[in-house]
């Protein structure tokens, strides 16, 4: 009967989350078909796009590496145009997700009755883990066959090999897992998701922020140690390969945080 309740907890969290895992990777989606259809005007174009990258202010270029690769390859194009904003949607959508997939208990007042099932507390933060980590994943999966479908769309002769993207798939999972994960230990602090979301929202918009002044500024390098999107940046994959020690940083970050979850919700309060 416990593990058919636990079971119950992850079948409600992945039937309630159904709509708005579709209203973000529906239009995800779509902005990625979007960007790569004017690969083919880049590639074949009179005008030299590479060009017109260098001659781009120094910061600008710096903060998302334009001129680092080259655009007219499908996977230069992709990881400069479409990686890092399909990255940052879904560590927006993760994070939401996350952070008030436990809030939402005490905020809707039905805690203490689920709580009153079968189901022990250990059960019901593995089953709400369990459902953020499905869903960012369903996430990924519908990015990475979008992006494979607009390559055989509209990048049918780059001579690309889908190896070349992978590393690229992996970096945007761990991205988005990372703030799942964190957004998850933020909503077993919370009592409500109307603090819960605007906490989340801040967090990935803060590390995208982060990132940037990393890159425009010598003096605050240091920073990108503090932003996931730094850990896998798109044009160090594509020169490099994925960064070994940096995904597996991202990977402890994000089983860390799950686990820290079990201990914080075993002392919390839901009946206050």
């Amino acid at each position: 009967m416990r593990g058919g309740a636990s079971l119950n907890v992850l079948r409600r969290e992945l039937r309630a989350g159904r709509k708005s895992f579709l209203g973000w990777t529906i239009p995800s989606a779509l902005l990625l078909l979007l960007g790569m259809s004017a690969f083919p005007t880049i590639s074949q174009g009179t005008i030299d796009i590479n060009a017109m990258m260098k001659n781009l202010p120094t910061g600008l270029k710096a903060a998302f590496g334009l001129g680092a690769l080259d655009m007219k390859t499908g996977v230069g194009y992709f990881a400069l145009r479409s990686y890092l904003m399909t990255a940052l949607i879904g560590g927006i959508y993760a994070a939401l997700l996350g952070a008030t997939i436990l809030a939402k208990e005490q905020g809707d007042r039905t805690a203490e009755f689920l709580l009153t099932k079968p189901i022990s507390r250990a059960q019901v933060v593995g089953q709400k883990a369990a459902a953020v980590v499905l869903y960012v994943l369903l996430y990924n999966a519908a990015a990475v066959v979008t992006a494979l479908l607009s390559f055989w769309i509209f990048v049918p002769s780059d001579g690309y090999a889908v190896g070349d993207l992978f590393p690229l798939f992996v970096g945007q999972a761990l991205i988005t897992l990372t703030f799942g994960a964190l957004g998850f230990l933020i909503s077993t602090a919370l009592r409500k998701t109307r603090g819960a979301i605007p906490l989340a929202l801040g967090g990935v918009l803060g590390a995208f922020l982060l990132s940037t002044l990393s890159a425009v500024s010598e003096s605050l390098r240091w920073l990108r140690w503090l932003s996931p999107f730094k850990y896998e940046d798109a044009v160090d994959i594509v020169l490099s390969g994925l960064p070994a020690w940096r995904s597996l940083a991202l990977l402890g970050v994000a089983a860390a945080s799950i686990a820290l979850a079990f201990p914080l919700y075993q002392r919390k309060d839901i009946h206050a």
